[in-house]
């Protein structure tokens, strides 16, 4: 039998001060076919794969935050419990189709997502640079640009609102036709985003260009087809824009139409903030807009959200109103409800 090679460059990482037990975290796709360790247990089973690193954890903790290690963990299991996905909740150097993954486990072992909502923010940050040249390299721009799809569903699920609004306002603006449904990572493809959200995009996408259409230039050609340009594109292109009336223009045509075009041009592109999480969730009924007046007599369209916006991010938000695409949606939102609602009753706020 191979001696147990999984040893090397382990780490042993201490989650809580009071652990009693321990978990592996271990991959079974290794560039040396050779390595082996000894399974969790009693037995003499050797695994192929390498343990990547041991975490000293809390059973009450792990208890207390996942249904399936309740139930596992209070039945007959001993000191130790593998796990055959890694969880490493705390690097921040994961790959899009790794954050799915994340998500994924979270599902399959009734993890509490919100628990993990700090650590993806600190996550988007660090890669902040990394997003922002999705779909920007004119070699790969597709896959860069699928990439970018692939994060709203995590903006989504770990409820981190600037990311959200971030990157479907780049989609809106940045991507060549409509988003889809479609989840361009195969390991994944269940985990999908509500389709109203995706209709809230596209639609806000398409009243863009109907904009430009409508009040600079007659462009609708351009934004669908073979050779279909982005928002962002056509802004940019008519930076080029030129006219010069002919000798015997009529006096609507002898003018000049420059001053005009540029003034689309700026409000366009201003006039999409992204979707808003908070709008989403917690959407108005259309015919009671919110009628909400600042000190200079503006409507106030972002009255309790996170992020600040106008009434295209509020109305492309109401129609992507929430769906519960599945009970994970509805007990994560039920459970950070009574959270919200216990730490009002603590402060001593009597409004809920």
């Amino acid at each position: 039998m191979p001696p147990d090679s999984s040893s090397k460059e382990q780490q042993f990482i201490t989650i809580h001060p009071d652990a009693d037990l321990e978990v592996r975290l271990y991959t079974t796709k290794d560039d040396n076919a050779n390595t082996t360790f000894k399974e969790a247990g009693k037995g003499d089973k050797m695994i192929r794969g390498r343990i990547v690193a041991t975490l000293n954890v809390s059973r009450k903790v792990l208890i207390e935050n996942s249904s399936t290690l309740k139930a596992m963990l209070s039945s007959s299991f001993k000191s130790r419990i593998k796990i055959s996905s890694i969880w490493r909740t705390t690097v921040y150097a994961l790959s899009v189709p790794e954050i799915y993954a994340v998500i994924e486990r979270s599902h399959y072992y009734f993890f509490h997502l919100e628990k993990l909502e700090h650590w993806f923010a600190k996550w988007f940050v660090v890669n902040k640079a990394k997003i922002k040249q999705m779909g920007v390299n004119k070699i790969t721009p597709i896959r860069g640009m699928n990439e970018l799809e692939l994060l709203v569903y995590p903006c989504r699920q770990f409820d981190f609102a600037s990311g959200f609004i971030m990157i479907t306002r780049r989609l809106a603006y940045a991507n060549k036709g409509h988003i889809s449904l479609y989840n361009h990572n195969p390991k994944s493809r269940h985990l999908q985003l509500s389709p109203r959200i995706v209709g809230g995009i596209n639609g806000a996408r398409a009243n863009l260009a109907h904009k430009i259409h409508e009040g600079a230039w007659p462009l609708m050609s351009k934004i669908r087809g073979v050779d279909q340009m982005s928002v962002s594109e056509i802004l940019y292109a008519l930076l080029d824009f030129d006219y010069e009336a002919p000798d015997d223009a009529c006096s609507y045509c002898s003018r000049d139409f420059l001053d005009d075009v540029m003034k689309v041009r700026d409000d366009v592109k201003e006039l999409f903030g992204g979707l808003c999480l908070d709008c989403i969730k917690s959407p108005m009924r259309k015919d009671k807009a919110p009628l909400l007046y600042g000190e200079d007599r503006r409507r106030i369209w972002d009255k309790g959200c996170r992020e600040r916006h106008s009434q295209p991010t509020w109305w492309f938000s109401w129609l992507s109103s929430d769906q519960f695409a599945d009970v994970h949606d509805r007990e994560r939102d039920e459970r950070k409800r009574l959270a919200a609602e216990a730490r009002r009753k603590k402060s001593g706020s009597g409004t809920y």
